[in-house]
């Protein structure tokens, strides 16, 4: 690490899982350069206690590496910030997770248990909505996006959720350091070509578009009549057989027998329903 920091490299040393470990480690990682200290725990009762170690023993700043598998991820997320956490890294891995040879019945994981952690694309979707109510939560705190970023678009919509800067790791083992000078043009290109001037300008754009109340208050679905393609795509999907077309070529929706469910909106491929 110091010849990294030595080479100009802003470094993120990632200590844990107990302050027994951390306090031995984050100022030795200070003196050799390290820009950041990241703490990693499961576990609120030993991430808080890492937190207010940390920042009496280092000047730099010190994250929180958020994990996805605890009981209440933004009750965690809120001690964290309460103990001094200058920012977030979302997320860690998720698990434990199963995948079982068919032909012999055994797992082919390497777990001491016989389980492992899943990280890669898999998890994206899942790290997206945590990023999300973070930036939601706490708009002045940094977010180190990380999970399942494995090529340049992963990248902008983990800003889009509302990240400050990307992590990448899966994809790098997989394909090499270049990857990540290749990720970074694709993405500055695309930030010239729609119009934006940095990643502050994207950083939590979706929030804007995501109804004001929880959906299971309740919501309605639009119709654009110009942009349908009559595929019937939604109608066959639907499994409540909600809705159909009428003679003038208008949505029709039964509400009492739609769930709300969304499927149709996912399925139709001109985006001629929508959420409202």
């Amino acid at each position: 690490m110091k010849k990294a920091a030595d080479a100009g490299v802003i470094c993120i040393a990632s200590v844990g899982h107990t302050v027994e470990e951390s306090s031995q480690y984050v100022e030795k990682l200070e003196e050799q350069g390290a820009s950041v200290i990241e703490v990693v725990s499961y576990d609120k009762d030993t991430m808080v206690p890492m937190i207010l170690d940390a920042k009496k023993r280092v000047k730099i700043p010190v994250v929180a590496k958020l994990s996805p598998n605890v009981p209440d991820f933004m009750e965690m997320a809120k001690a964290c910030k309460e103990a001094g956490a200058d920012g977030f890294t979302a997320c860690d891995s998720i698990g434990p997770t199963l995948k079982i040879d068919i032909e012999t019945g055994k797992s082919v994981l390497d777990g001491a248990s016989g389980y492992g952690w899943l990280t890669g694309s898999m998890i994206r979707p899942i790290i997206l909505q945590k990023v999300c109510e973070l930036r939601k939560a706490f708009p002045d705190m940094p977010i180190i996006g990380l999970g399942g970023v494995t090529k340049w678009q992963d990248g902008v919509e983990m800003i889009m959720a509302g990240a400050n800067y990307i992590g990448v790791c899966s994809t790098v083992i997989m394909n090499g350091y270049p990857v990540i000078q290749k990720m970074n043009q694709a993405i500055d290109s695309f930030m010239e070509s729609h119009g934006y001037q940095s990643y502050d300008d994207m950083s939590g754009i979706v929030i804007s578009t995501l109804p004001k109340e929880d959906l299971h208050d309740g919501f309605s679905m639009g119709f654009d009549k110009e942009k349908c393609k009559y595929c019937d795509k939604c109608i066959q999907v639907c499994p409540y057989v909600a809705r159909k077309f009428d003679e003038d070529g208008n949505m029709e929706v039964w509400k009492e027998e739609c769930r709300q469910c969304g499927l149709c909106i996912s399925m139709c491929p001109t985006g001629a329903i929508y959420y409202c």
